[in-house]
């Protein structure tokens, strides 16, 4: 009985602490930015940026805004981090009562 009891009150403590490890982090944005639905949609957008090709760029963003696939994030604003991708610099995060999540560049967070 004392077995069941202390291996309860183990896989209890390893729940809690389960739990709060798989808590989404608050952060702040550090300078206003867009937001995009998928990593694939982030790595389009910034192609055109990056090729200079800046109508382009203004018309896929708007594109992606009109259909709910892209946002804008603004400086201050506190955000969930939901996701990262080191290797290529992404993160995605969300608004508090939100349940999409925007994908940015890692810098935009403090």
């Amino acid at each position: 009985m004392k077995k069941f009891i202390l291996i309860g009150i183990l896989s209890l403590i390893f729940a809690l602490s389960l739990n709060s490890s798989l808590q989404a982090r608050t952060e702040i944005v550090d300078q206003t930015c867009a937001g995009f639905s998928t990593s694939a949609e982030f790595d389009q957008w910034m192609s055109y940026i990056v090729a200079g090709d800046q109508d382009a760029a203004s018309t896929y963003a708007t594109q992606l805004f009109l259909i709910g696939h892209a946002t804008i994030f603004t400086k201050g604003e506190s955000v969930y981090r939901e996701d990262s991708k080191i290797f290529s610099g992404l993160v995605k995060i969300r608004r508090s009562g939100d349940t999409c999540g925007f994908w940015i560049a890692i810098e935009h967070l403090e």
